[in-house]
């Protein structure tokens, strides 16, 4: 992939067995520490977490497109663990807040794999990818890889009687002619739209838990409404422009909504004490 192209294990400045010993001794180091100096609890996170994310979402990545969920999974797990280190335990509170970061992932990334989606279509990524015209039908198109020369390819045809057809194909490189790509939605563009309404929903759920208060619920409503605006453009008009809107907002989004998480939180303990 070209935006991998430059990294320090693709140019060999560092060995396989080099990064390895540095990841272990990583981990291990981490891992003793928080069980050590914080809890037990947080540390048992970090395994878990750990674990998702070299034992999981690293393979799938090239076995199927639950990749992107297992992925989601491994960012929604450090604010749990933060939460525990803080508090001892997980709640209804930490379940919200990893909820929060869970949905957001999906716009974030989704911006961002639509203009690199032939980048992606060069490796085995499984990921969703365009939604094409085919003869009336909906398709979703997914790279299965590439050998000898060929890219095996599935495509799922939905007909007008919402009835699925899952095909496997292999066409020769050289016979590859790019599908007509229609403005029109994919699966890329709906997650992003449903995850950027949940993300909302979080926030509005996140007084409910006592993560936060009704400041917060008010304060973000203006913020979220332009995430799904900004999500609504990308489903209704897939474009190099509205991915890279959606993408770039996902950016300021996420700490533009804790600092005003921590601000409508301020002195809330001060007054629960008090009315103690």
């Amino acid at each position: 992939m070209k935006r991998t192209q430059s990294r320090v294990l693709v140019v060999h400045r560092f060995s396989p067995l080099h990064a390895l010993s540095f990841a272990g001794v990583a981990a291990i180091t981490g891992i003793t520490t928080l069980c050590l100096l914080v809890n037990p609890l947080t540390a048992a996170l970090g395994v878990v977490n750990l674990i998702l994310y070299a034992g999981v979402y690293t393979p799938l990545k090239r076995m199927h497109v639950a990749c992107t969920w297992a992925g989601a999974l491994v960012g929604a797990i450090p604010p749990l663990m933060g939460y525990a280190a803080a508090t001892g335990s997980i709640d209804a509170s930490a379940l919200c807040l990893a909820a929060i970061l869970y949905s957001w992932q999906f716009p974030h990334f989704n911006g961002l794999s639509w203009n690199l989606r032939g980048d992606y279509s060069k490796c085995t990524w499984q990921l969703p990818k365009i939604r094409y015209n085919n003869g009336g039908r909906k398709s979703y198109t997914f790279s299965s890889g590439q050998r000898s020369g060929h890219h095996d390819y599935q495509r799922i045809d939905l007909g007008t009687d919402g009835q699925a057809e899952s095909r496997s194909y292999s066409l020769h490189r050289s016979s590859l002619t790019a599908p007509q790509e229609i403005k029109s939605s994919s699966w890329v563009n709906e997650i992003a739209l449903t995850a950027s309404v949940q993300v909302g929903l979080c926030s509005v759920a996140a007084p409910l838990t006592n993560l936060t208060t009704i400041t917060f619920a008010i304060d973000t409503l203006p913020v979220n409404a332009y995430l799904c605006w900004l999500a609504y453009k990308f489903y209704s008009a897939p474009d190099a422009s509205n991915s890279r809107r959606l993408f770039f907002y996902s950016l300021l989004y996420l700490p533009l909504i804790m600092i005003l998480m921590v601000v409508s939180s301020y002195g809330r303990n001060d007054k629960q004490k008090t009315e103690a």
